[in-house]
């Protein structure tokens, strides 16, 4: 009985470990934890990293590519510790995370006969961008990986309290698309696929355009590769045009390198 007790705690122990990380919008980066207190032999190991939803994130196998069946919404912006051979840390790197990519990940660790040596899951929550104006120009930031960028498109929509389409940029350019209203008062600047920042300005802005937005990052398939919330809100008065910007973006850093 007593090892039948022992074996169901140490069983708690491993299956039943969860860690919840909060992070702030705007982050370069985030690490997801997994360090184990042994190297279990990894020459014989898999690991892999899982969302909910059962979609492999990252998987490794000694002797190949450690992004071997990752999910497209993750290409370029997950990478394993670089010593886990060593130390035995399987921890998981997430580059430019936003609230998209909040979500539960377990990740696992198996044996040469597919048992379960480790597992572990991580809660993830990254709050929603909110971009404070008081001016009539208007910056809704957002960068990605620039690996991420080839062959998709991108799109950026206004989905409260109005639902419309007001920037589109595809094939290394801005494309028509978007409401006549947003048209003229949006550009992206720079080269996204050079840069990764899909950031959006947008020009003569007005109470009418407070409200909810978001980007969508399509492959050419279709299947979205990551997106990002922002909510515009409005401190004050929105002073005239052409005197100085005082927009706000409220976030911290989990990664100290700067994104703009």
């Amino acid at each position: 009985m007593s090892k039948l007790l022992l074996l169901v705690n140490v069983m708690l122990m491993v299956f039943l470990s969860v860690l919840e990380i909060e992070v702030k919008p705007g982050v370069a980066s985030v690490r997801l934890p997994f360090e184990t207190q042994d190297t279990m032999n990894c020459k014989d190991i898999e690991v892999e990293w899982m969302n909910s939803r059962d979609r492999k994130v990252l998987k490794y196998q000694p002797g190949s590519d450690q992004h071997e069946d990752r999910l497209n919404s993750y290409t370029c912006r997950t990478e394993l510790n670089k010593d886990r051979m060593k130390t035995g840390d399987f921890s998981l790197t997430l580059k430019y995370p936003t609230d998209w990519d909040t979500d539960t990940y377990t990740c696992k660790v198996y044996g040469k006969e597919g048992t379960i040596l480790k597992k572990k899951e991580v809660v993830l929550c990254v709050e929603e961008h909110q971009v404070e104006v008081q001016d009539t120009k208007v910056q809704l930031p957002f960068r990605t990986t620039a690996e991420l960028l080839e062959e998709c498109k991108v799109v950026w929509l206004q989905v409260e309290p109005k639902y419309r389409e007001i920037h589109v940029w595809e094939n290394g350019s801005d494309q028509p698309g978007g409401q006549k209203t947003f048209r003229e008062k949006t550009n992206m600047k720079g080269n996204p696929i050079k840069t990764g920042d899909l950031s959006l300005t947008l020009e003569n802005f007005t109470e009418d355009d407070l409200g909810k937005y978001k980007c969508i990052i399509y492959e050419k398939q279709g299947r979205i590769l990551q997106e990002k919330t922002l909510q515009v809100q409005m401190t004050g008065t929105i002073q005239v045009q052409n005197q100085p910007a005082n927009i706000r973006t409220t976030g911290s850093s989990v990664d100290p390198t700067p994104l703009m």
